[in-house]
């Protein structure tokens, strides 16, 4: 059955939005009582409606069912990456980083950080990628995606903190994280050029782990979810 996120779930409810009337009667040639399935995003519950009416610019679902499920992690993976230099690539890396279940996005710029302008229609095309993600991937939640101003390292103290880097000095091995002694792990990626030499020392400054992966280069919307998936799996 088809996947949607709803806010507003009731037991009988109606969705007047002209596009998701589209891809429900145009895209998927969906007919009167056909199923599908709604979460709200704050319940570990997934919905099972049917199709009890269709209007012109209207139409009318009746529940059938609940489905109790938990298919999210019991702890927090949080990124926080550098502004990367192409809208495609943020677009990218928040698809993938919620399918792999990562729970909010932060965006930064980052002394290396190409200038890229996000107006309200970009956010807002960017949100529905993270919302159409979780649809497919089959989560509860949806995560939340911001752009911040600067890193609050004070608020961090308490969580854990990691960055990517490319040489192994001074560094520990991913499969030396141990996710479970954590409520919180925040991964701190740097742009297509890295974090320089000021911002990896104010990062080890307020004790950021560093994690060497390996010696061949990962790109910047690869890499993260690499982690992300790696620490899950060892969870």
């Amino acid at each position: 059955m088809q996947r949607f996120y709803f806010e507003n779930i009731k037991d009988y409810f109606f969705i007047e939005d002209k596009n998701f009337i589209n891809q429900v009667l145009k895209v998927l040639r969906s007919q009167l009582w056909d199923n599908f399935i709604f979460f709200d995003g704050k319940k570990h519950t997934d919905f099972v409606f049917e199709i009890s009416e269709i209007q012109k610019n209207k139409i009318f679902f009746k529940k059938l069912e609940e489905i109790d499920k938990n298919s999210e992690i019991d702890f927090e993976i949080n990124l926080f990456s550098s502004i990367p230099n192409k809208l495609e690539k943020i677009e990218f890396i928040v698809q993938k980083w919620t399918e792999v279940w990562v729970s909010n996005f932060y965006f930064f710029k980052s002394q290396r950080s190409q200038k890229i302008f996000l107006n309200e229609n970009k956010v807002d095309r960017i949100k529905k990628i993270i919302q159409e993600a979780a649809e497919q991937s089959n989560r509860n939640k949806i995560p939340n995606f911001q752009i911040i101003e600067k890193i609050d390292f004070e608020k961090l103290k308490k969580e854990k903190n990691i960055f990517l880097h490319t040489k192994d000095e001074n560094s520990i091995k991913l499969s030396e994280i141990k996710a479970k002694s954590w409520e919180k792990i925040n991964i701190f990626i740097g742009p297509e050029w890295w974090f320089s030499d000021e911002e990896i020392e104010i990062f080890q400054k307020n004790n950021f782990q560093k994690i060497f992966l390996w010696n061949r280069i990962l790109r910047t919307e690869t890499v993260g979810f690499t982690v992300a998936f790696f620490i899950i799996q060892n969870f």
